[in-house]
């Protein structure tokens, strides 16, 4: 997906879209959020961005890590406003045809029952929480992150892949893990027989 954004010829010189993407890849912010995302905003010696328009109208900080740090370098242009600009350094705010020709050249469309489905922007909102929870990231991190009031929000973000899956139950196989399962067994099971 990243080299079909690449090769997109957006606006000749200020090519954008694969930063754009890769932003939102390692953000988690909803398309209007880039867009709406100032220089006054972005706090890169605190490593975090403030994002103001919100869908919930509550302010949040993000947490940016280094592929985030190099994307601001690349794009700060001293006298512009936003961080995504088009070519007059206006700020976006229509998400262009390169992106749904990048997405057809990676193939990210399927038929399923009659319809085409393919991968919208906001997928890589889903993906970020997905990538976070399979890392390990911890429920409530990942929800004021993403700006989530209820689990039941960030829950729907949440799509573990199946390789994910099965090394999970792969873990349970291991040695270590049949020993720390049976250590327990045996401390529940004396436990009850002391009571």
């Amino acid at each position: 997906m990243l080299k079909a954004c690449d090769a997109r010829p957006q606006r000749r010189k200020k090519k954008y879209l694969r930063d754009l993407v890769l932003f939102a890849l390692h953000t988690g912010m909803r398309q209007q959020e880039i867009f709406s995302l100032k220089w006054s905003h972005v706090f890169i010696k605190r490593q975090y961005l403030r994002v103001t328009d919100t869908k919930n109208h509550e302010n949040r900080n993000v947490p940016i890590n280094e592929v985030v740090r190099e994307i601001l370098k690349r794009r700060k242009i001293n006298g512009i406003e936003y961080v995504f600009t088009n070519s007059l350094g206006k700020r976006l705010t229509v998400l262009t045809n390169a992106f749904w020709t990048a997405v057809a050249k990676t193939g990210l469309v399927k038929e399923e029952k009659g319809k085409k489905i393919r991968f919208r922007f906001h997928d890589c909102r889903h993906t970020f929480g997905s990538r976070l929870g399979m890392n390990g990231t911890d429920l409530k991190t990942i929800m004021e992150i993403m700006g989530h009031k209820t689990t039941q929000m960030a829950m729907r973000y949440q799509h573990p892949a199946p390789d994910h899956k099965l090394t999970a139950v792969r873990m349970l196989a291991t040695k270590a893990a049949t020993a720390t399962i049976m250590n327990l067994e045996i401390q529940k099971e004396n436990k009850r027989l002391s009571n």
